[in-house]
């Protein structure tokens, strides 16, 4: 988001709602104890060469040894300069060498150096472990649900919205960041209504994760005094 180089590592620990991963397919699964752990990293700014980059990768490495997620969400801006592939690779390693599952969604930063978001997802695609997806002709790129199964496997638990807040505003004399669309929204309602129904009416669990919060403006009515 803004310039600086900086780290935030996030951890969720959801007792009795999420749970751990399946050996196959890297299917997200309740632990038998019925816990399911994320771990957040949210604008790394990663720049190749970078002391303070390199700092942040042993934080990263510290978190992950410490919690033992079952999955890990990057939630933009991971990196900060190009070439994109070896920020990109090496902002993922301390994640991809321990095998654990994760997404990403992109910032206002990660497309601005040498690759497109697309080709961004591209790159994602080809590391294991990479759950990172898109929705056809939806506005975004990282736009993507995954469904948290029981312990047996067999029916959805829970559930992680990952959505693309894109970077800058394209309107004419709107300056600023970018925000969540509205086909993005009705996107979500319509699979949220969807997986409530399957569920016989019960809303799932779940979480949702991108860059940019959303911001609420109310406009409150003139008040003429008269005097």
């Amino acid at each position: 988001m803004n310039k600086r180089v900086y780290l935030l590592c996030m951890v969720i620990v959801a007792g009795g709602i999420f749970s751990s991963l399946a050996a196959q397919k890297n299917e997200l699964r309740f632990r038998a104890d019925k816990t399911f752990k994320i771990v957040q990293f949210t604008d790394i700014h990663y720049v190749p060469g970078n002391p303070d980059s390199e700092e942040a990768i042993v934080c990263m490495n510290e978190v992950l040894d410490a919690e033992k997620p079952d999955f890990v969400i990057y939630t933009g801006d991971v990196i900060f300069e190009k070439p994109g592939r070896e920020a990109f690779t090496a902002a993922l390693k301390p994640v991809v060498d321990r095998n654990i599952p994760f997404g990403v969604v992109l910032g206002n930063h990660d497309d601005k150096f040498d690759m497109t978001r697309k080709e961004i997802l591209d790159y994602l695609k080809t590391f294991p472990g990479n759950l990172t997806d898109e929705v056809t002709a939806l506005s975004g790129v990282t736009n993507f649900i995954l469904p948290v199964m029981d312990t047996e496997g067999e029916n959805e638990a829970a559930l992680l919205y990952c959505i693309d807040s894109h970077a800058y505003s394209t309107l004419e004399g709107i300056k600023g960041y970018d925000w969540v669309k509205q086909d993005q929204i009705n996107w979500y309602t319509t699979n949220s209504r969807n997986y409530t129904r399957k569920n016989g009416g019960d809303p799932l669990p779940a979480l949702a994760f991108f860059i940019f919060p959303f911001l609420s403006i109310t406009r409150l009515p003139v008040m003429k005094r008269h005097f």
